[in-house]
């Protein structure tokens, strides 16, 4: 997996933790007196990088030129048109070319003729077996010539296959990606659900807890009234009795009048009937709260399963797309590493077989060679003038060919016109060399950097699929910058596009730029990006380090102070300061190495917090890795935290 999504899936992580945590404070019984942003010790990645701006170039060019003089005649092609390798550009006038190769063609011809008539002399017997030997020679020479071009078929076969299983492997590598980042979000988005549904049905099982601690005492209460008046109303009615068995006496012990006793009762069974109403509402509304306090218990065990579950599987799909990542890459670097065996083994096969026919060729020369010996002492002399004058005669017509392919200009490989310097009508000298052979000898090539000159010809093809970037860094931020580094870059024409790219050179000598030493970087783009061209303005962030799974805190959170880095620590509503030891500073995080563990709270703004026993301030939302999010954020801030400005 790359190193970007395993910073966002341990940022999310972390981010989840925090929002946890600032939602926890949401049952503290009050708030602090003034807003206080707070964020937790978590490992990830920790960048720095430096940036510069600069302007797209090509990384390939090469200038054409006719390796023959003459007037142009045809430009078959302008600027930005795509050309295919082997197609003919341009054209110069190629009459006298023509009848030079004709010339050349008739005079060989002619040497052949001569040389066949001094032949005659021979009998015929001796002519028969001159023949046979010509013959065989000349039949090895067909065999040689078959199998060279069988090799050759073969090798561009294999340039085809091998490019198709390379592209294919690449292809499954963006798949493979391009899976687990949409899985990655999936796993996330599950593992979101759960904590907001743990949260929701964590805050009802609370309330209920509350409400049964509320009604359980109510009900105490109820069921104490309703027993007291229940005595009262069992003793009165027993005193009734009394009274119907003893009419003549004063009264019961228990002192009211008989006469008052029937109206007292009354009012009492009232009252008892009222306060068992009550007491058959109390209990209701405690079995209510007490049914919902066992059964959101169950919900929140159940809940945190769910969490735990959705941790668990995101990790567990993390690994295993990142293997498939691997797996692709590795498929990829065995393809790539067929295609250069095949090309070895095809070259090696295509100059065999070119040793053979040069082989054969001198073979038949030789036999050729040995029929002359074989002739009359008389005619050998001349024979061996004859066959030097078919030699010569041959190597004219070579030289009449090549002249005659160089009145075309064709592109020795797929790319765009970046150029055309001529037109139709026009005079060209031609730059043709004694070394040079085909129809484009004269062509040139360079490699665009911060320092070289610009590619010249009559026409300049670039290939637009090996791009870079020469970007001006000041004398401070170059002293950072080394080869390999790696390197994101952006481009003011396309504000949505980005590619990954590495440094592959930086200038050993500066620039003055507007009274500013600078310093020119080259950055290889390592992915195309449609619609990008040279010359466009474009921006390059290189990282000039990074610790992978570092124990860190935002930078804001650091203070120094004569060589002394310390945090604030929040610790149950209070405030520490704290030493620390730092690491790599980064863009938006430091790296602690000293005094801190993970999950610490360390303060990020300054504000008043409470005093003991008064609740924690609710969490902000943690910022992600391309901005640094809201450093306070309302109450519970967002699971995954604010968004921050791109870098």
């Amino acid at each position: 997996m790359n190193k970007k999504l395993l910073v966002n899936a341990g940022l999310g992580v972390a981010a989840v933790s925090i929002a946890f945590t600032g939602w926890n404070s949401l049952g503290s019984s009050s708030q602090s007196s003034a807003a206080v942003a707070t964020a937790q010790v978590t490992r990830g990645v920790v960048l720095a990088s430096v940036s510069a701006t600069g302007n797209v170039a090509s990384s390939k060019e090469v200038g054409l030129d006719f390796g023959a003089a003459g007037d142009v005649t045809e430009v078959l092609v302008k600027a930005g048109d795509s050309v295919k390798a082997g197609q003919v550009l341009a054209r110069i006038d190629s009459t006298d070319a023509d009848i030079a190769l004709k010339e050349a063609q008739a005079n060989l011809l002619s040497a052949t003729e001569k040389l066949n008539e001094a032949k005659a002399g021979l009998t015929a017997a001796e002519r028969a077996q001159l023949e046979i030997s010509d013959e065989q020679a000349q039949a090895q020479i067909s065999s040689a010539e078959k199998s060279l071009q069988n090799a050759k078929d073969s090798a561009a076969m294999d340039v085809v296959t091998s490019k198709a299983s390379v592209d294919q492997a690449k292809a499954a590598i963006d798949t493979a990606k391009a899976t687990a980042a949409q899985n990655a979000i999936q796993y996330q988005a599950a593992l979101d659900q759960a904590t907001s549904q743990q949260a929701t049905d964590l805050a009802q099982y609370n309330a209920d807890v509350a409400s049964l601690a509320t009604a359980t005492p109510v009900l105490a209460s109820a069921q104490s009234t309703y027993d007291a008046y229940t005595t009262t109303v069992t003793n009165e009615l027993a005193d009734k009795d009394y009274c119907t068995t003893n009419p003549s006496s004063t009264g019961p012990s228990s002192g009211i009048a008989c006469s008052s006793l029937a109206s007292r009762t009354s009012q009492d069974q009232a009252a008892q009937s009222r306060a068992n109403s009550v007491l058959s509402d109390a209990k209701s509304s405690y079995n209510t709260y007490n049914s919902a306090v066992t059964s959101g218990k169950a919900k929140v065990t159940s809940n945190q399963n769910a969490v735990t579950n959705a941790t668990n599987n995101k990790a567990a799909g993390l690994l295993k797309d990142n293997q498939a990542i691997v797996n692709a890459q590795t498929a990829s670097t065995n393809a790539q590493n067929n295609q250069a065996a095949t090309q070895l083994k095809d070259k090696q096969s295509v100059s065999s077989s070119e040793t053979a026919l040069a082989s054969a060729q001198l073979a038949l020369r030789a036999t050729q060679a040995g029929d002359l010996v074989k002739l009359e002492p008389a005619k050998a002399a001349e024979i061996a003038t004859d066959q030097a004058g078919v030699l010569g005669a041959q190597a004219t017509v070579d030289t009449a060919q090549k002249a005659f392919e160089e009145t075309a200009l064709v592109a020795p490989a797929d790319a765009t016109v970046s150029s055309v310097s001529g037109k139709v009508g026009d005079t060209v000298t031609g730059t043709s060399t004694s070394g040079s052979s085909g129809a484009n000898a004269a062509a040139s090539t360079s490699s665009t950097t911060s320092t070289s000159s610009a590619t010249s010809g009559f026409i300049v093809l670039t290939d637009l699929k090996a791009l870079q970037v020469v970007a001006g860094f000041s004398e401070a931020d170059a002293a950072k910058v080394q080869v390999g580094q790696s390197a994101i870059v952006t481009f003011d024409a396309l504000p949505t596009e980005k590619a990954s790219g590495h440094v592959v050179s930086v200038d050993t000598t500066s620039t003055v730029v507007n009274n500013v030493v600078t310093y020119y970087v080259t950055v290889l783009l390592t992915q195309a990006v449609d619609k990008v061209k040279p010359g466009m303005t474009a921006s390059a962030q290189v990282v000039i380090d990074q610790k992978d799974n570092a124990l860190k805190v935002p930078s804001s959170a650091v203070t120094t102070q004569g060589g002394q880095s310390t945090v604030t620590l929040e610790t149950n509503g209070k405030e520490e300061r704290r030493p620390v030891v730092v690491g790599l500073v980064g863009d938006d995080s430091t790296e602690i190495v000293n005094g801190l563990k993970q999950g610490d709270t360390v303060v990020t703004s300054s504000g008043a917090l409470p005093t003991a026993g008064v609740g924690a301030r609710p969490a902000g939302g943690a910022g992600g890795l391309t901005g640094g999010g809201a450093p306070g954020g309302a109450p519970g801030g967002a699971p995954i935290g604010g968004a921050g400005a791109g870098r």
